[in-house]
């Protein structure tokens, strides 16, 4: 029998570069910096996350 998990929290992934093809030019250091920081507030903010075309899931056995 499955031990059932809670979940703690959740993140989007993905929320604004999903639509960046996988063989585009990387971003310089500053660009790219300044994405992921964009990514990761709306990744933990809703209602950007509910949007991302992946999540994270952290769960936790009861």
């Amino acid at each position: 029998m499955p031990r059932p998990l809670q979940v703690v929290t959740w993140y989007g992934v993905r929320v604004f570069t999903d639509t960046v093809p996988d063989d585009a030019p990387r971003p310089g250091e500053q660009e790219l910096a300044r994405i992921l920081a964009c990514e990761k507030r709306a990744g933990a903010t809703d209602p950007y996350r509910g949007v991302a075309a992946l999540t994270h899931v952290v769960a936790s056995r009861r």
